[in-house]
């Protein structure tokens, strides 16, 4: 009896390990992340959106002065650089993770953005408090299953300003005769987890209800390269008289070499036919066309409901990413400009997102109104 199976492409589960210190899988096989980047990378039209979409959350920064001004000294990263690394993160995965740390008196004088891939999130404690941050380069579904030893592993405490709540960290991080020094030099620092899905642990990647239209738009592309490489394209067949010896096939291929170019060479097909000595030699000389198998047309409909679906995820006008009548310094010029606002005007909760959760780690400070 034959069998039909429907399997999905993935599955989006995230469960907590079932241990002290519980880590959230982010997927089933706690490789979402990844599988996000990959596929966006993948997809033209995904790429061009999050690239857009990026884009507008930057613009400009914030004012000349302090775009420049250097928040990580280590990695010489200026407020700029922090903001579209920010950016970066909430276009592939709809979220970010901040990196702080602080002076003696509490003050924030370190910012860095971890990667959003690299970071997963702990279980909050019995009573309520965000879990830690762990972070590591690579992640599977194994990498949750058994006892972290926070010594053996990078991890990050949640974030929180009280400078009590702070040197109690330091004090737990540092050694038992540390100076007040040591123990701010040798603190890990606290991060800051934004989820622009409020109402799920992990946020859903913007590209998330169109995952399978941007792994189809990357499977017809690869398709098409095979069908180019590897299928006849307008080649030509020629039928000549049956050489005598090995010898006089290879003249005869370097004839049709001298005549085609070497470059357009793989495109002719060369075929021995044996001569019948009553027959003319002209019998037995011809040439034919193999058409194209490439069909200009196929999948026509499907790349422009795909690039529709992608497109929507990102909230993008097409207008901003295809520009289809030429007409982008003419007639379309007030269009363009009209998208522009309106697209500017969509992305504002994301931007306030993002202001938001600087001011927060800021406040106090003479960059809280930046």
């Amino acid at each position: 009896m034959a069998r039909t199976a429907l399997i999905e492409l993935f599955n989006r589960f995230i469960t907590p390990q079932d241990r002290k210190d519980k880590i959230y899988c982010n997927g089933a096989d706690n490789q979402y992340p990844e599988r996000i980047e990959r596929i966006v990378n993948n997809s033209v039209t995904a790429k061009l959106s999050v690239d857009k979409f990026i884009a507008f959350l930057v613009g400009h920064g914030f004012d000349d002065d302090f775009n420049n001004v250097i928040l990580n000294k280590k990695k010489k990263l200026t407020t700029y650089d922090i903001l579209s690394r920010i950016a970066k993160d909430v276009g592939y995965q709809k979220g970010f993770y901040l990196h702080v740390n602080y002076d003696i008196e509490g003050n924030v004088n370190y910012l860095d953005v971890l990667k959003f891939k690299n970071c997963r999130t702990s279980e909050e404690d019995d009573n309520g408090y965000s879990g830690y941050v762990w972070h590591q380069k690579v992640w599977d579904a194994k990498s949750v299953l058994y006892v972290r030893n926070k010594k053996d592993k990078k991890w990050y405490y949640p974030y929180n300003s009280d400078i009590n709540i702070i040197n109690a960290q330091r004090n737990a991080d540092a050694d038992k005769n540390a100076t007040p020094e040591d123990k701010v030099r040798s603190f890990r620092g606290q991060v800051l987890f934004v989820n622009l899905d409020n109402d799920s642990i992990y946020p859903n990647s913007y590209i998330d209800p169109a995952y399978n239209d941007a792994d189809t738009e990357h499977r017809i592309s690869l398709f098409r390269n095979d069908r180019v490489r590897n299928g006849f394209i307008g080649a030509t067949v020629a039928v000549i008289p049956e050489c005598a010896d090995a010898k006089e096939w290879e003249d005869r291929q370097k004839e049709f070499k001298g005549l085609l170019g070497s470059e357009n060479a793989s495109n002719l097909l060369v075929l021995e036919a044996k001569k019948d000595s009553d027959k003319p030699l002209s019998d037995y000389i011809h040439l034919e066309t193999i058409e194209s198998q490439i069909s200009t047309k196929q999948f026509e409909y499907d790349e422009k409901t795909i690039q529709e679906n992608i497109l929507n995820c990102f909230r993008i006008p097409k207008l901003l990413v295809k520009n289809t009548d030429g007409a982008l310094f003419g007639t379309n010029a007030e269009s363009l400009r009209t998208v522009q606002k309106i697209f500017q005007e969509d992305t504002q909760r994301e931007r306030d997102t993002i202001q938001n959760a600087l001011k927060l780690i800021f406040k106090g400070t003479d960059y809280e109104d930046k």
